[in-house]
Order: C-alpha cells, then structure tokens, then sequence
C-alpha cells in the first residue's frame, strides 16, 4: 500500500505533519478530514528499503523460545490496547538477547516512521522467519494482529517440544557414546602401559590384536599424534558441514534422511507433522494457499521436501486441487493427503489439518521414544564389543603363557 507524506492544519490552527497509508491520495485526504485536519500538501512517498536496513553484528541467534515469549508479550500487549511502537519499546527494554534486542529497536524506529510492522519486519528475514512475517502480515490486514501472534507463539511453543524431544533422544546415546570412548582411552592409556612390562619380562611374540592395541596405547602418548587426530576430526566436520550447506550436498544429506533404515518413517512423520501444522494456522489465518506454501518451504528445512513443494505450487497454479499434487510428492503418509482432499471437499481445511497435526506430533512423541530403545541396546552393544576387544587383547598372552608353562611342565 502506498504511504503518503501530509502536512495539514488542525482545529487550533497548529500545522501537523506525518505520514499515512492509503490506496489512493482521495483515501488519504478522508481519513484527514476525519481526523479534523485540513489537508494543506499530500504527497506519496517511496518506501526507501535501504534505510530499513542494518547491520546487526554476528552474536546469539534467536531461538524458538525467545520467539514463543517475544510473540506471547505482544499479543498480550496489543489485546490490552497498548500502540504498536509502545509495545515493542516495553519488550525492547525487557529483552536479553541481544541481537532480538537490536532488531526490534530498528523495527520500533521503521514503524514509527510510517513504515508497516510486517514491511519492517521482512528487511530482517534472518531473524524473524517467514511464518511470523506472514502472520503479521495477515493480522495487521484483517484487524486481528493479537490474535495473529496468539496462534504464531502456539506454533513456536509446539515446533520447540517436538524439537526438544527430538534433541532429548539423541542426547542420551551420545552421552554413552561419549562416556564409552572416555573409558576405552582411560583403558588404553593407564591400564594397557602396565601389561607390557609384564609381557616384556615374559617375551616371546605377542598375538596380532595385543601388538595393535599397544601399539595404539603408545601412539596415544605421543602429542602430535593426539594432534593429528584431532586436526583431523575437526577438519572432516568442517568439510562435511561446508558440503552439507551447499546447494548439492544439502539435496544429498536430506535425501539421505528418507533412506536411512529405522530413521526414514518416523522422518516423514516429523515432516507430516510440521508440515499439517503450519498449514493448518497459515489457511486458518487467511494466508493465501500459494503464500502459505512458500511459508512451509522455509520451516521444513528440507530441500527434497522444498523442491517438490515448489511443484506443488506449479500445479495449483494450473488449476488442479491441493491434495492431488500432494500425493503425487510421494513423501507424506496417505493420511495426510487423504484429510487434505476431505478438508478441501467440505471446506473445512484448517480443522482438518489440525487435526493431522495433533495426530503426528503425538506419533513423533512415540516415535522419539521407539528409537531411543533401540539405539540404547546398539550403544551398550557397541561398548561391550571395544571394551572386549582391549580386554581379549591383554589376555590372549596370559593364556598364551599358560599354555607354554604347562607343555615345559
């Protein structure tokens, strides 16, 4: 919408000046009148997106929650009534983290220039995703913008439980995988040094895994090979990380994720869930459906997923249904697609979505915990086959030795 600069005459004969948005500059001049402001000089202004932009130094990112409560306190603020630039200063001086912080003081700033939130909300799309930006969006054109970031903190808290509990299953495992390599190094390193005086003093030729596993002991005291190692294990994860966020390795690592055995149902299930669910709040805040899928393409955060969406759009664009196209990607459960197509026939697509969303977060939640028992037996088996290797290794030369006595005997 365009934003016009006026200059006008109150009651009192004082000249006001400011800006406002309006379809046309007719709009503009009623809304004035209105006011009880006599138009002197009406004039559109070009939004200058370069002056919306910053610089906001590298530091703490935002997280899910920070957004959950950033959403939540301006909800409730502008529910009370409380002025947009006013609510954002009461949470601008409240807020911790500070890249929120310094982002929300340059958005107060635009807003208060003229500039709409959800306008000055895009320059700085690193920080505030595209859910929330389109939400806004929505609420500011339909009047409803507190009951917009009531149901964008909903999606924020429930996207960060699904989160946590997937972080929370894969915690464990490493934590035992951590303690086992701890225990094996500990092994090697104090345990290992004194079997080989004794075998020393025994001689003769040690078995082939014994001279491996002390061979490894002595290469674990000498630091440039600790060095190495580490040099090395770092440098693989940067090269792979560098890979992974490249356009072609990032289509190769999420197309692993549908093919990784255990891992690729409960997967899908984890992009049905997202997936039903912010479409589900994107329709039943009146985002456009082309909108909206473009919307989901950025919380998926797969590029297989992101691709086939973009066809979806193609099709839709051309006519066909929404859940026809869906299907086709091939990727959901038929659940999903299937309450898509009853949604779109009774109309009833955002309840029905919901629906499948509440359905797949409580299936990632039994998910989470299926996998967790069995990775825990894979750890503890895994521990036991290097702890028994090391074992073996040290004992081999004691039966060996046995064996020698009881043939001189």
């Amino acid at each position: 919408m365009p934003l016009y600069a006026y200059k006008a005459r109150n009651m009192k004969g004082d000249i006001e000046k400011g800006t406002l948005e309006g379809v046309q500059r007719e709009v503009v001049y009623g809304i004035l009148k209105e006011k009880g402001l006599y138009p002197m000089e009406i004039k559109e202004v070009k939004y200058d997106t370069s002056r919306l932009k910053f610089s906001i130094s590298i530091g703490k990112k935002v997280s899910m929650v920070e957004l959950y409560i950033f959403c939540k306190q301006f909800s409730i603020m502008i529910n009370a009534g409380v002025p947009i630039v006013a609510a954002l200063d009461v949470l601008i001086k409240q807020e911790e983290n500070k890249t929120l912080k310094a982002t929300l003081r340059k958005v107060a700033e635009n807003v208060h220039k003229g500039f709409s939130l959800s306008e000055s909300m895009k320059q700085y799309s690193n920080i505030f995703p595209n859910i929330l930006i389109s939400m806004i969006e929505v609420g500011e054109l339909s009047g409803n913008l507190d009951k917009a970031l009531e149901d964008v903190s909903e999606h924020f808290e429930r996207e960060n439980n699904m989160n946590g509990k997937i972080k929370t299953a894969m915690i464990y495992p490493l934590f035992i995988l951590g303690v086992a390599i701890i225990a094996v190094i500990f092994m090697i390193i104090v345990v290992v040094p004194k079997f080989t005086k004794m075998f020393d003093a025994i001689g003769g030729e040690l078995p082939k895994i014994t001279q491996v596993v002390l061979g490894v002991a002595d290469k674990l005291k000498e630091p440039l090979f600790i060095s190495k190692i580490v040099f090395s294990i770092l440098f693989v994860i940067f090269a792979v990380n560098k890979f992974k966020n490249s356009k072609e390795g990032g289509l190769i690592f999420d197309k692993l994720y549908f093919k990784i055995p255990l891992f690729k149902k409960e997967y899908k299930k984890i992009i049905a869930a997202r997936f039903a669910r912010t479409l589900g709040l994107l329709v039943a805040s009146g985002v456009p459906i082309i909108q909206s899928l473009d919307v989901i393409s950025s919380v998926i955060h797969n590029k297989v997923v992101e691709k086939e969406i973009d066809n979806v759009k193609d099709e839709i664009k051309s006519g066909s249904s929404i859940a026809k196209p869906i299907a086709a990607m091939n990727i959901f459960p038929k659940m999903v697609t299937q309450m898509i197509s009853v949604g779109e026939e009774t109309g009833t697509m955002e309840t029905t979505v919901m629906k499948v969303a509440e359905f797949y977060d409580e299936e990632v939640d039994r998910a989470v915990k299926r996998l967790t028992a069995l990775i825990e037996p894979m750890m503890i088996l895994l521990i036991a086959v290097v702890v028994g290797i090391v074992v073996i290794a040290m004992i081999m030369p004691i039966f060996s030795l046995e064996e020698q006595l009881g043939t001189l005997l």
